[in-house]
């Protein structure tokens, strides 16, 4: 998950403004400094324009099950680009802004054609076309997914129309990106028809993988961002921008032939605020070794890296602002003692308030499953919602108690039964799914050591 705004749970909360933190200065002085959540922790790039401001309270949201927030996004994808890439992949590469595609988006839902064609200022000194990536994060719903564009300046069409396929029909071209969009599935999805197996040696299918010139979506939580939506959004600034850059040459149509786009398959987060950590690691792991052949990507590809990579990136990014402060000269701040201090909860940075036996909550999380519609995609949408206040105590005790008779109910549940419940319900829901399957894997990987 992300946040549309930084702010959007802080004030469930209290007023974290006003709370500050007192701490030694540690420099000698004696004296002592206090600090508020939105008191500046570290600038990046040091002394060097369009910097990125990390404050303390970002830095509560490297914590595990927090939501990484617009700062984050956009420090670490610099960081990557300035320090990890090399020059050749410096030089390949353009990274996006995080409000680029908000700003896109929005222009084009409200027709505003005037602010649309401003955001070729963004890319004024930057020829698009002369990249192999552009790299294009996407916030929205509450939900972090990653673009990637191949080759942009890519001029040969493809003409999936000429490409035969002999065990099936002739279907044209933009009929067979819309079925590939939906129907290249990861291996988790459930209900997944048997045709989709055709695909690995589909003759169209293999024309687009071979095509360097294509939008990739990169999805951990499949089925929550709209991939048509993000890829017509893109196509249409794409053509703003050719026309604008390539006026000295014939005009170019950005559809399914000129630059199809595919969803890939891609390994799936199993709560729901990793997603901004995922892109993260999408966007490094493929600007440092990318893969041209996007399209063949039924089987999910899950063999890219291991879960426990995103788990430790949380706290990979931590350590490096910790670094990146430290060599900016700036003194050290015990920043668990301070968001403690300052009640950030990992709760508010979250937007999970999960019901306990011990200490109930004033709000819910309504989560709503995944149901496929016609196209075999899948939506998986978590939907905050602050709950009313309780007029009185008799409530939150009722509460208490209904925890408690579910909890002694399933203890009491037939194991049997329960498991074959479990693994009805599980084929329909992807989250139940994989929450199951990493306590499976969790308890197998306790056995064997």
């Amino acid at each position: 998950g992300g946040d549309d705004d930084d702010h959007a749970h802080d004030a469930d909360d209290g007023n974290y403004e006003q709370r500050t933190h007192t701490q030694s200065n540690g420099g000698g002085g004696g004296g002592e400094v206090c600090y508020r959540k939105q008191d500046e922790y570290l600038r990046y790039p040091h002394n060097a324009p369009q910097q990125v401001i990390i404050s303390i309270g970002d830095l509560g949201r490297l914590r595990p099950l927090t939501f990484l927030n617009d700062s984050l996004i956009d420090f670490y994808l610099k960081y990557m680009y300035r320090e990890v890439l090399d020059e050749q992949q410096r030089r390949d590469t353009y990274i996006f802004n995080q409000f680029f595609f908000t700003k896109l988006n929005k222009a084009i839902v409200e027709g505003n054609d005037t602010a649309r064609l401003k955001l070729a200022k963004w890319t004024k000194n930057v020829d698009i076309f002369a990249k192999k990536l552009l790299i294009i994060p996407v916030n929205q719903s509450c939900h972090w997914s990653l673009v990637v564009v191949t080759h942009p300046g890519h001029c040969v069409p493809l003409n999936l129309d000429a490409v035969h396929e002999s065990s099936s029909t002739s279907t044209s071209s933009s009929t067979v990106c819309k079925d590939m969009l939906y129907s290249l599935i990861s291996r988790d999805v459930f209900m997944e028809p048997a045709w989709v197996h055709t695909l690995r040696t589909n003759a169209k299918v293999r024309a687009v993988q071979q095509y360097p010139c294509k939008i990739l979506h990169f999805d951990s939580m499949r089925g929550c961002h709209t991939t048509p939506h993000i890829l017509n959004t893109l196509r249409t600034y794409l053509s703003d921008e050719w026309q604008r850059r390539r006026t000295h040459v014939s005009h170019r149509t950005f559809d399914c032939n000129a630059i199809p786009g595919i969803s890939l398959g891609v390994p799936q987060q199993s709560n729901a605020t990793d997603c901004g950590v995922f892109l993260l690691h999408f966007a490094e792991l493929f600007a440092l070794q990318p893969f041209y052949d996007g399209g063949g990507s039924v089987s999910g590809r899950y063999e890219w890296f291991a879960r426990n990579n995103v788990t430790h990136k949380r706290a990979d990014i931590k350590h490096l602002c910790m670094v990146l402060r430290s060599k900016q000269g700036q003194p050290h701040i015990d920043i668990d003692a301070v968001l403690d201090s300052l009640q950030i909860t990992v709760e508010s940075q979250s937007g999970l308030c999960l019901h306990s036996a011990t200490t109930p909550h004033k709000s819910s999380l309504h989560s709503s499953y995944p149901e496929y519609n016609n196209h075999n995609a899948y939506a998986y949408r978590y939907t905050y919602q602050q709950g009313e206040e309780e007029e009185d105590d008799d409530e939150e005790e009722e509460s208490i108690s209904e925890f408690e008779e579910f909890e002694e109910s399933l203890w009491d549940t037939d194991e049997d039964h329960l498991k074959r419940a479990l693994v009805r319900i599980a084929r329909n829901d992807p989250h139940l799914y994989t929450t199951l399957r990493d306590i499976i894997w969790e308890e197998d990987y306790a056995e064997n050591q």
